[in-house]
Formats: structure tokens, sequence, C-alpha cells
């Protein structure tokens, strides 16, 4: 078995428990290429099921929810407005991983953030990804 640790320190600001993926988190994986990872959010109270989660993106202010049921964390985020058709209902960037203590894995196409009780993880949407 693989573990990866990721964030060990985190800041003194947050008591956060190790994000950690391992060979687990990879079950039902197939690499065909180099996917994107999409999950589903609740933007606005409005369930959006194709985010793209980027570690390069970076404007208007909604309530963003990110569960894994039961684990759940929300908080009000910015976001820029794009009129413009796209595969995506939206992006989740950096400053929305920073916001939620979230940790993407592309390889293991899943993402893992910090929730009250414990750390969640959300595996890829790939039915909708691929739509």
């Amino acid at each position: 078995m693989t573990n990866w640790l990721i964030n060990s320190h985190p800041s003194r600001s947050k008591n956060v428990d190790p994000i950690t993926f391992n060979d687990e988190d990879m079950r039902d994986v197939y690499y065909s290429q180099c996917d994107n990872l999409v999950v589903r959010a609740v933007v606005a109270q409005i369930r959006l099921d194709r985010m793209l989660v980027d570690n390069r993106s970076s404007v208007l202010y909604l309530t963003v929810t990110i569960e894994e049921e039961p684990l759940a964390t929300h908080t009000f985020m910015e976001f820029s407005m794009v009129d413009r058709r796209s595969a995506y209902h939206g992006v989740l960037g950096r400053p929305a991983l920073k916001e939620f203590w979230a940790v993407a894995s592309i390889h293991n196409l899943c993402m893992k953030f910090s929730a009250e009780r414990g750390i969640a993880t959300v595996k890829d949407n790939r039915p909708e990804a691929r739509r």
C-alpha cells in the first residue's frame, strides 16, 4: 500500500487531521488519459454536477457546500461569472481549495477536505465529466 502525506503541518489557526492518499483511493480509477477532476458541489443552494477542480484558477460571493455523506463543509466564496458555454458548471480553484483545506489528487481522481467530524473524500464524477 502506498501512502502520500499531504499536509502534516497545517496552520495553527485550524486544528486539522493530516490528509493522506493511499491505494484505496485509487479503487475504480481507470487510467486512459490525464483526466480532469470533476466533482459535485452545491453553490448558492443549487446542485452542480460538473465542478472542475483546478489548482491554477483564481468574482461574486456565493455559498459553496462540498459534501460526501455523512461529512460536509461549507463557506462563502468569490466567483467570476462568465457568459459562455462551458463543459463545466464552475471551477473550484486555489482559493476554494485553500478555504476548504482541500487537497486534490489527479492521480487518485479524488479530493479530500477537512470537515467538522473528520476527513472527507469526494470521488470524481466521471459520468458527468464525460457529458
